[in-house]
């Protein structure tokens, strides 16, 4: 999934305002109020950021999944080579009896099924071992992939399944092999946390710097994750704790905007500033704020994250907390001396943006904490 912040959900429950959840009113110099409401709050993460990995053909089934009817004139469904389901759904079961008796009464082994996947691609998926092996005895490709250019190398290291990974790799399996989304079998292990097995493939030589079409590395996943001691083993054989994706998304950024306290109290003991930003100009204080995590936001402050840190436009931690209906993480700037008095360049201040999304709760706090238009 992709992650939000609660923007368009808070939207959606008001029903006052615009459609897409924007008031109808305007800001300050007449333009239409959306510079934090889903503006630069929705941009922070939602268009930039994503931590899930590309979709996969790893849980599909052996049989190619019935299509609904077609039209007389449609063109018939592509069919899978001969024999192709019979030998996957051998393989998905671990049935190497079967899987025998299908190879030697002729079904090629490599055989794909009308999905474009493969009796080991399905084999090293489910963890089946002995099939496995009994299919690169037999002859498979250790490297064939499937349509978005996922090994069973790749889906073996998704799986977490530590035997098959060391079998493949011995088979010749190559470790840095490239999906089309740019994801090795080492990110996909990062992603899910699979320590042992992104020991496995770092002891054979995968790339730690490689990035996905995002830009987006090993650790930047582990870290959006929360796995620390994988981001340990990815930082001791090289990899950056200040690598940033194409949106300028690092690994603390990505920890903070995931609620990662542990990760992200890792990075900063090792000096990573808390003020970077990214295209936008948000520091992970500003995600943290705008997602309401309060121990994040602790953390980052006494770390020395700059409180009234400015985004492209102006907007402020506070603004982001407010924006987005945050009462802790405001009452938290506040206690620690936020600025309440500054404008964004839409000519908005943290009072003015409580008032445009009538949340009596941050106004009543803002007041007492002596904010005005």
């Amino acid at each position: 999934m992709r992650l939000r912040i609660a923007v368009g959900a808070a939207c959606s429950k008001h029903p006052s305002r615009g459609r897409g959840g924007v008031p109808s009113r305007r800001s300050r110099n007449g333009r239409p109020l959306r510079t934090t409401l889903i503006g630069l709050a929705a941009a922070a993460l939602a268009g930039c950021w994503s931590d899930s990995p590309p979709p996969s053909d790893a849980n599909s089934p052996a049989a190619p999944t019935p299509a609904p009817a077609a039209a007389p004139s449609a063109l018939p469904a592509p069919a899978g080579e001969p024999g192709a389901d019979e030998l996957i759904a051998s393989a998905m079961q671990g049935d190497t009896a079967g899987l025998a008796a299908r190879l030697d009464a002729g079904t090629a082994v490599d055989a794909r099924n009308a999905q474009g996947l493969t009796a080991l691609m399905m084999a090293a998926s489910r963890g089946q071992t002995a099939a496995v092996e009994l299919l690169l005895d037999r002859g498979a490709a250790v490297g064939a992939a499937d349509a978005a250019g996922a090994t069973a190398l790749y889906r073996a290291s998704e799986g977490g399944y530590s035997q098959i990974v060391a079998l493949l790799i011995a088979r010749g399996a190559g470790v840095n092999a490239v999906s089309k989304s740019g994801w090795t079998p080492l990110m996909i292990a990062a992603f899910h946390g699979h320590e042992a097995i992104v020991g496995e493939l770092l002891a054979a030589g995968a790339d730690v710097q490689t990035a996905d079409e995002t830009g987006a590395t090993a650790l930047l996943r582990a870290a959006s994750n929360g796995h620390r001691a994988v981001v340990e083993a990815l930082h001791a054989r090289g990899a950056r704790l200040d690598v940033a994706d194409r949106n300028g998304v690092t690994p603390l950024m990505a920890a903070c905007a995931t609620g990662q306290v542990g990760v992200a109290r890792w990075l900063l003991e090792r000096g990573v500033g808390p003020d970077t930003r990214n295209a936008e100009g948000l520091t992970a204080l500003m995600m943290a704020a705008a997602s309401g995590k309060t121990d994040l936001m602790r953390l980052l402050l006494e770390k020395g994250a700059g409180i009234d840190a400015r985004s492209k436009n102006d907007t402020t931690p506070l603004m982001f907390a407010v924006a987005n209906g945050q009462l802790e993480a405001v009452q938290l700037l506040l206690e620690r001396g936020a600025d309440t008095g500054l404008y964004n360049d839409d000519g908005e201040t943290a009072l003015s943006l409580a008032e445009q999304w009538e949340n009596q709760d941050i106004i009543r706090a803002l007041l007492k904490a002596g904010a005005s238009d």
